[in-house]
């Protein structure tokens, strides 16, 4: 099944086959996500792209970037997100988490944020290395490993900023 397989960019909203498909598979991946109540694979308000692999009407893999404005260290940055990352497991090992991660990684870098970041499990860092991501320092008590980009000029300027002290960020993605 991996011939045919099509990328497509959805700026905004999923159509709602998809929709429907990635929030099941947040629901049972990350339970703890909303309660398990969640009705929409991002927030709206973070500006989603979404890049979805597929076949036909079929989601067989997907990540999102989103954009948020921040501030850390005494100034204000547009800061970009990769979330939603996740390929259904028939179809885990043929690099499509990659091709939706390398698409998604591209957008945030022709986005004009000046950072970005994504949260993972420490044992998905070289995964997320490949495409260009380092690890920052967590927040105290933090499990996940924070990772970042830094885009822009003034990012990378900041990057000692933000390799000093972890970022807080309002809302998810």
């Amino acid at each position: 099944m991996d011939g045919g397989l099509e990328l497509l960019t959805f700026p905004g909203r999923l159509p709602t086959h998809l929709k429907w498909q990635a929030v099941s598979f947040i629901r049972i991946v990350w339970p703890w996500h909303d309660h398990g109540t969640i009705g929409e694979p991002s927030n709206p308000a973070l500006r989603p792209v979404h890049f979805a692999l597929v076949a036909g009407d079929q989601l067989i893999s997907l990540a999102t970037a989103t954009e948020v404005e921040m501030e850390h260290a005494g100034q204000r940055f547009r800061m970009g997100g990769l979330g939603n990352v996740m390929t259904f497991p028939a179809y885990r090992g043929r690099g499509h988490g990659s091709r939706v991660v390398e698409a998604t990684t591209r957008h945030i870098e022709a986005s004009g944020v000046d950072v970005a970041a994504l949260f993972c499990g420490v044992q998905r860092i070289p995964f997320y290395e490949r495409s260009g991501w380092r690890v920052v320092p967590s927040a105290p008590g933090e499990e996940s490993a924070r990772m970042m980009l830094f885009v822009s000029e003034r990012g990378r300027v900041a990057r000692p900023a933000f390799e000093a002290a972890p970022f807080h960020v309002d809302q998810g993605w």
